[in-house]
């Protein structure tokens, strides 16, 4: 396994933090997914980014990033 001690904060942009932040304090629990996890375990660079919130709908979502384009995904999985 790799050792992701590694500086792999510097891989995840600031304004991914700052989307996984404001999701926290609105009371939802955002999770990094998708590719841009298996890229960072990998020690590459990112291209994008896919975040997985727990506790807030669709709706909720839209309102707390009305210049934002919200995709939902999931639903599409079941």
């Amino acid at each position: 396994m790799k050792d992701l001690s590694k500086n792999w904060k510097a891989l995840v942009p600031p304004s991914v933090v700052m989307v996984a932040k404001r999701l926290h304090e609105a009371g939802g629990t955002p999770h990094l997914v998708g590719g841009a996890t298996i890229d960072i375990i990998e020690g590459r660079e990112p291209k994008d980014f896919d975040i997985e919130v727990f506790g807030k709908d669709y709706s909720q979502l839209e309102a707390l990033f009305p210049d934002y384009p919200c995709k939902q995904v999931g639903k599409a999985f079941g």
